[in-house]
């Protein structure tokens, strides 16, 4: 009697699983129009600054955002109290933003503004604007909202050497339906100052 239980049990869990695989995987197809991307950042460069990425040093255009590939969500963590960035946005795989690497050299003081701000949306989402954020790793206060036209990000010093940075793009956990499908594209400004 004992082994047609455990052979039952082990059927039913089996069965179990077989239902989450399959399940996720049309999941994949139902949930395309419906997910939040970001499209990679174009890079715009204003006197004697460079920019570039570990895999390319002789500069960018535009630089290539971690994927996400079920959207964007909207960020669930506490919000750190140096950054402002929330804890569940991080620069590893699973976190609820998106995320670039780069290195700037800069031969004056420079500003980082995120500038050209587009939300293509089946609704107009320009009210939305203040639920996507964006900021620094470890840079104190740099996290900002895109609800400006050209967002003051970043403010950094002149520099010999290449210094990293991360940025961070996420979804403020308000956001709202009208975001549902959006494509929000953006560039970033390296202004001289």
């Amino acid at each position: 009697m004992e082994g047609k239980n455990t052979g039952a049990i082990i059927t039913t869990i089996f069965f179990i699983v077989v239902c989450a695989i399959v399940g996720s995987s049309f999941m994949a197809f139902v949930y395309e129009d419906k997910k939040v991307s970001i499209l990679n950042p174009n890079v715009i460069i204003d006197g004697g600054i460079s920019v570039t990425t570990q895999g390319d040093k002789s500069g960018v255009s535009s630089l290539v955002l971690s994927k996400a590939l079920l959207g964007l969500k909207p960020a669930t963590g506490k919000e750190d109290a140096i950054t402002n960035i929330p804890l569940t946005i991080t620069d590893t795989i699973g976190t609820e933003g998106q995320y670039v690497k780069f290195f700037v050299c800069s031969q004056s003081d420079y500003n980082i503004y995120v500038t050209n701000i587009n939300i293509d949306a089946k609704e107009d989402a320009n009210e939305e604007r203040k639920h996507i954020c964006v900021g620094i790793k470890n840079e104190k206060e740099t996290a900002k909202t895109l609800e400006e036209d050209n967002v003051l990000l970043y403010s950094g010093e002149k520099t010999e050497t290449e210094k990293e940075l991360t940025f961070f793009v996420w979804l403020h956990a308000h956001a709202g339906q009208k975001l549902v499908g959006a494509k929000i594209s953006f560039d970033l400004l390296f202004k001289a100052v």
